[in-house]
Formats: C-alpha cells, structure tokens, sequence
C-alpha cells in the first residue's frame, strides 16, 4: 500500500516528503493496513492523487486528509493523508452472512461504501459554501475513520480568513443549510479580526452527530 501510494504520487508529479506506516488495526471480519504520507504539489494533481487512491473495487479509503494551501499561491498545497486498505480475517471469507453478519462486515467498511462521506466529497460540500469575497482557507482537516467498538468517526476542521465577519457568517449558514452536509453539527469559534490586516480570523467545526431514525 505505502510503495503504491507513493508512485501514484510521483506519478501526478508530487512531492513525497514524509511516508510511515502505522500500526494495523484489527475489527471483528477485516484487518486494516494504515499508512501515512506527507505530499506537496500543484492542487489539481493532488486531487487527481486522491481519486486513486480511494477505491472501493480495492477496498481501499481515505480516512484522514490534511490541506494546507501555501499562502501566496493556494493552487500549491502541502498535504497529510492517511490511506487504509481493508482485507478480510483469516476464515472470514467462509462466515456465513446470516444472524446479523453482513450488517457488521458492511459496518466495518463504512468508509469505503459510504461514497457521501469520502473526503473529496466533504471538500466539494465545503467548496459550494464559500460565498463571494475574499474568504480563504489555511488548513482543512477532513477524518473518516473506522474506531472500533466506537464505530466511524468522522469530523471536519476549516481554519481561514475572509475580508468581511459578514462572509464568515454567510459561510457557516451555507454549511448549515447543505443537506448533503445534515449530519454534521456547526459551531464558530468567535471570528478575530487581525490589526495588521483587518482580515477576519475564523475556525469552523464539523462533528459527524447523524439522526436517529
């Protein structure tokens, strides 16, 4: 996973700067390969990198994704991503999937199938919000991660500035208002306005709390 992760990187002409690979992580049918790695390069083709790797014909998924545009040219970013790759147990694959059993594989890999939830789908929810201005992001920070017993967690972080508080507000009732966006709930951090600037400092909040049905 880390030597296919890689390639695909050089292969979209980025930089590799950091790769490690984490400790397995182990649920009741899969066991999950973990690696992370950290990436510079022009945006188009870190989301081209992206696409490959989350695959779920390979079952394979994003569950972490850190964004940092670089500050005088936000078409270069510096990037962490954490890409999983799910493979069944030992005897795994001779269960039956009776008595609740496909429920909980299925559970398992709630990362992979659940395409509304993949990273670069939150980013274009996010993209959709952003009002008319000068409002811009400093680091994004997307997980979608299967705990176990917990189950998945899932939570996003948008740090920025904007030219006016009013397009900060406008921001977070976009993201509140997104249907594709329902189950998460918002909060603000208070917006700071920087002196040297007059810009307005803002840290917006994501947690995955679905409704109960």
């Amino acid at each position: 996973l880390e030597a296919f992760a890689s390639r695909e990187a050089q292969r979209h002409g980025l930089q590799v700067n950091q790769r490690k690979v984490l400790a397995h992580a182990t649920g009741t049918h899969y066991r999950r390969v973990r690696v992370e790695l950290a990436v510079s390069g022009h945006e188009g083709e870190f989301y081209r990198w992206l696409d490959r790797l989350q695959d779920p014909t390979e079952f394979r998924a994003l569950t972490s994704l850190t964004i940092s545009p670089k500050r005088n040219d936000d078409t270069l970013v510096e990037t962490r991503v954490v890409v999983e790759q799910w493979h069944p147990k030992a005897g795994a694959e001779k269960e039956k999937d009776g008595g609740g059993v496909l429920e909980a594989k299925w559970a398992e890999l709630h990362p992979v199938v659940e395409t509304s939830h993949w990273p670069m789908e939150v980013l274009l929810q996010v993209a959709k919000g952003r009002p008319d201005g000068e409002l811009r992001f400093s680091r994004l920070e997307i997980l979608n991660e299967q705990v176990p017993p917990v189950g998945v967690m899932r939570s996003i972080m948008l740090v920025g500035r904007a030219g006016k508080l009013d397009e900060v507000m406008t921001f977070r009732q976009n993201l509140r208002k997104n249907q594709a966006l329902d189950d998460y709930k918002w909060s603000l951090s208070a917006p700071r306005e920087e002196a040297r600037t007059g810009h307005w400092a803002f840290v917006v909040q994501g947690v995955y709390t679905p409704r109960e049905e």
